[in-house]
């Protein structure tokens, strides 16, 4: 026999150590996928502290700066707790004053909140500047939400389109005519004169869906649309909308949000999971042309 040959039995031996092998790794893969570090409540990991959201000022939960010194963009928040009374159940990320969001924070509605099905909000370049150098901290704010464990995970880190400015990142499920409530800090918080499109990715696999985007909600619906349909240019994982001087002064004199409605058509729903701003050029590489109109 050579030594490139084996007998039966040591065959054998092998598959059942390749499998022993295989079964011990799937737990370590599965962790691989996301670590979470508990950053409310502060005390015994098994411990529970209950918050009644408001959006009083004070009344909020408040994580201090220090616990994202080490985060990253696409880093998610993982919010436990429970519903309480009728009524909105809403919340949203924002700083001292209630009034002021954190960039690429979006107010957010709660269906259930519970272990099984905790809420997740994800850092964005912006978000974690404004909470960090800036000196923000973060504040949850909400109403008819009592929340009593918020954990930091690892999420999306380093999953961001780069060299493009990632404004929103998360997984918001698109049906019927759903709308995401992005505040207008994602925008006033860059130089939307240095790009030339925002771009809005998704899940859809397809065109026959349906994009509208709205800078205003006067109480009783949306309103006029800020590009008509002709101006947006749809593909199966993305609709662009050029940044011309028009719509970059609608985003900069945004008053509350910005609107993104979609809605499925005859399709199935699916996830809308980033928008992103895309530059006129890159530092260091002039003649990068990553999109071209």
């Amino acid at each position: 026999m050579t030594r490139f040959e084996l007998t039966a039995i040591e065959l054998e031996n092998m598959k059942t150590r390749l499998l022993i092998t295989a079964l011990l790794l799937i737990p370590m893969l599965a962790a691989a996928q996301e670590t979470c570090t508990k950053i409310y409540d502060d005390g015994d990991v098994n411990s529970w502290s209950d918050k009644a959201l408001s959006y009083t000022q004070g009344q909020d939960l408040f994580l201090d700066k220090a616990k994202f010194t080490s985060a990253q963009p696409g880093n998610r928040i993982k919010i436990y707790g429970f519903l309480t009374g009728g009524g909105a159940h809403k919340l949203y990320l924002g700083e001292y004053d209630p009034s002021c969001h954190l960039p690429g924070s979006d107010y957010r509605s709660i269906n259930a909140l519970s272990g099984e099905n905790p809420v997740y909000f994800y850092l964005t370049e912006d978000m974690l500047k404004a909470i960090v150098t800036d000196g923000k901290d973060l504040r949850i704010f909400g109403e008819g939400i009592t929340v009593n464990r918020v954990d930091l995970c690892t999420g999306k880190a380093r999953g961001l389109h780069e060299a493009f400015r990632t404004i929103w990142t998360g997984f918001y499920w698109m049906d019927s005519w759903s709308t995401l409530e992005l505040y207008k800090e994602a925008f006033t918080a860059v130089d939307l004169s240095q790009y030339q499109a925002i771009r809005f990715y998704h899940e859809a696999g397809r065109t026959d869906y349906t994009l509208n985007i709205f800078c205003v909600n006067d109480g009783l619906g949306l309103s006029t649309p800020l590009v008509t349909a002709e101006h947006i240019h749809k593909t199966a994982t993305f609709a662009d909308v050029l940044l011309t001087d028009a719509v970059r002064t609608a985003l900069g004199n945004l008053t509350t949000a910005l609107y993104i409605q979609m809605d499925k058509g005859a399709g199935s729903a699916f996830n809308f999971t980033d928008i992103v701003l895309i530059p006129k050029h890159v530092d260091g590489c002039d003649n990068c042309f990553f999109v071209t109109y």
